[in-house]
């Protein structure tokens, strides 16, 4: 049983490739998703894909429906159990490799799902569980050292009141003050 996290990027179709990095963890290429989102989309929410979904914002899906499947699964899949890799959007002939051959004229480089729109992916990282192990030691040494803190704290405060209760008792018996020498009588009206 390992962990998870989500890696989310885009850039530019402009940029010609995108680095997909998993710090903790290798990509899991077959649950990614990816999308074009087109120069025409107001909100750029790319990690929750709120924007693409918008109703004002259909070019979405036609810039999406753009993108050749087969080429991008292709690179995705040759990220498998890495940290890092990059999916590149070349241009071969003036034509971006990321788009479908024939795709239409929004596609050029001027077109609203051309080198301006955004390419982005989502990709799930697995933390292997040799990695969750060891992240469990580590908390559990992490926790120790807390406990072991407060207890240091706890006790270290303690003996310091209890160092100066002493020292007061002590300096009281040292002192001679004016109440050493006063006598206290109780006065009765007349």
């Amino acid at each position: 049983m390992g962990g998870a996290d989500i890696f989310c990027a885009s850039k530019r179709v402009s940029a010609q490739s995108i680095t997909i990095e998993c710090p903790t963890g290798n990509i899991l290429p077959d649950k990614a998703k990816y999308g074009m989102m087109s120069t025409q989309v107001s909100e750029k929410v790319y990690c929750t894909e709120e924007a693409m979904w918008a109703k004002e914002d259909s070019s979405y899906a036609k810039c999406s429906k753009e993108l050749d499947d087969t080429e991008i699964k292709k690179q995705l899949a040759e990220c498998k159990d890495k940290q890092s890799c990059t999916i590149n959007f070349n241009t071969t002939g003036g034509v971006y490799t990321l788009y479908k051959s024939g795709a239409s004229s929004d596609t050029d480089k001027d077109g609203y799902c051309g080198e301006e729109a955004f390419f982005f992916v989502q990709a799930p990282c697995e933390i292997p569980e040799a990695n969750t192990t060891l992240r469990k030691i580590f908390g559990l040494i992490v926790g120790c050292i807390a406990v072991l803190i407060y207890l240091f704290t706890v006790v270290y405060f303690d003996y310091i009141n209890s160092v100066q209760k002493t020292k007061y008792v002590d300096w009281d018996v040292k002192t001679i003050t004016a109440g050493d020498y006063t006598i206290e009588f109780d006065l009765e009206s007349e």
